[in-house]
């Protein structure tokens, strides 16, 4: 059995509650501090609150169509050292300010003592 955590069951846990409305929940995910960047902009989060605060104004940007036609492909997982993963996703199905219907997700995940995932650096990249 492996006991290394599935980063896959783990992103799509974080999306359902992100598109749930369930920010306060997803916080669990995230290691503080943490780091989110688009070609735009770049922000450290060094409290809750703060990140807590952007996912709300960013999921509130983004809408569902139909929540039953999203779609989350992993494509690629890679294990870049024993505490550290890297991970591509995307969400089909999405609807942005933009028009855009998919967005690509890169994560950098940390393990902590526990082997808990803990999101450390999201990169998001509208395709």
């Amino acid at each position: 059995m492996d006991s290394q955590p599935n980063e896959k069951l783990f992103l799509k846990e974080l999306c359902e509650l992100l598109i749930k409305g369930d920010f306060h929940e997803s916080l669990s995910f995230f290691h503080f501090p943490c780091v989110v960047m688009n070609n735009n902009e770049k922000y450290v989060f060094n409290r809750e609150l703060e990140l807590e605060q952007w996912l709300v104004s960013y999921c509130r940007r983004l809408s569902l169509a139909d929540e039953s036609n999203l779609e989350f492909v992993v494509k690629k997982a890679v294990q870049m050292s024993p505490k550290v993963k890297f991970s591509q996703l995307s969400l089909n199905g999405l609807l942005t300010e933009s028009g855009e219907n998919k967005i690509q997700l890169s994560f950098t995940l940390g393990t902590d003592d526990n082997k808990a995932l803990k999101i450390i650096v999201v990169v998001i990249d509208n395709a």
